[in-house]
């Protein structure tokens, strides 16, 4: 089942940028000589017979549950299957599915990482917050767990082969909130201000410079294999591109309310950094074309509301919230016609068999 998508076309057409800016390629950032090298587990180290087989869509974090769901099938005729990496282990997980791993952390402050779709974990980090939140680099090669209000992270770079932590100071980047990660490790952190939200960029050594002030922050989001960044302004329905992070620091808007950008709540870069994707306060998603080749496109959803972009398999496939006990929507961006479609609610004996 999907809703009926409109395309929009902006009336006055934006400024013109190279891509070449937007996918500028960069070295990665370096590692304390003494960091721990943990490898990664191999895949076929069982943990239960109830591994996902066939078709995956991607995978989500079932709070009820206290799993990962693997998302069985394709766009428009998938469901959830029984959680995996689960039970009283863990308190929360994001999964990258085309690196196939997934993070996943413990109210002991521990974060582990294992391979998908089975395996057995392995510690890469501990002393962290029992409330952690996990950002995952575009390409997976980099992540930062963070804890809103702390001053410290933690920056993971080398996944998933040769993963190395280390603490990154966030302290002159304000009470943080949010945070993304590039894949060389850059950091983009989000901190409450006077009427607005202030982002900043940090390096991995804790260097840090602010980018700009937002009037409400609608998300944020690398481009894969670059430093630049997108920034979305939720009060003034704009996107900005910011450019050179974090040395020569330039923005440049790439999308308004004139191409259908609306109160965002989250944006997503496509994995090939073509698509801007725009989540809407008022249950809409927008697509827009950042090398302007096509029109802008917007898909509604009046049953979506403070929609996410949580990536699945694909180029700009993203399911639009966290699981719940009803249907999960998701916006199917590899669609000739980008649409979005519902995964039904999940089954109660689904819950079973948690490993």
């Amino acid at each position: 089942m999907h809703l009926t998508s409109s395309y929009l076309v902006s009336p006055c057409l934006l400024a013109r940028f190279p891509i070449a800016l937007l996918l500028g390629v960069i070295g990665c950032g370096s590692m304390p000589a003494n960091s721990p090298t943990p490898s990664m587990p191999s895949s076929n180290s069982a943990t239960g017979s109830n591994a996902a087989t066939g078709p995956i869509l991607g995978y989500a974090w079932d709070q009820k549950a206290a799993g990962l769901r693997p998302v069985l099938g394709v766009p428009g005729a998938a469901q959830f299957g029984t959680p995996i990496y689960g039970g009283a282990s863990y308190n929360g997980a994001l999964a990258c599915t085309g690196a196939k791993y997934v993070l996943l952390t413990n109210s002991s402050g521990q974060a582990s990482l294992a391979p998908l779709p089975q395996g057995v974990p392995v510690q890469i980090a501990d002393h962290l917050s029992a409330k952690e939140q996990i950002a995952i680099s575009p390409s997976c090669s980099a992540a930062v767990f963070y804890a809103p209000g702390f001053s410290t992270a933690t920056l993971v770079l080398g996944l998933p082969t040769t993963p190395k932590a280390q603490t990154l100071d966030l302290s002159q980047a304000g009470l943080v909130t949010t945070a993304i990660v590039s894949d060389s490790g850059l950091v983009l952190a989000g901190s409450g201000a006077t009427g607005g939200t202030n982002v900043t960029a940090v390096s991995p050594d804790g260097t840090a410079t602010q980018v700009t002030t937002v009037a409400g922050l609608g998300g944020m989001a690398f481009l894969p294999s670059s430093q630049n960044a997108l920034i979305g302004d939720a009060g003034r329905s704009t996107v900005w591109l910011a450019s050179n992070l974090p040395a020569s620091i330039s923005l440049s808007r790439v999308a308004t309310a004139a191409d259908g950008v609306a109160q965002p709540t989250a944006i997503a870069s496509s994995s090939d950094g073509r698509w801007l994707i725009v989540a809407n306060q008022k249950g809409a998603v927008l697509r827009l074309d950042l090398t302007r080749r096509s029109a802008p496109a917007v898909v509604t959803c009046s049953s979506c509301t403070s929609m996410k972009l949580i990536p699945l398999t694909g180029n700009s496939s993203f399911l639009l919230s966290d699981l719940t006990s009803g249907p999960i929507w998701t916006f199917d961006g590899d669609s000739p016609s980008p649409r979005v479609v519902f995964i039904p609610a999940i089954k109660s004996s689904s819950t079973a068999g948690v490993k």
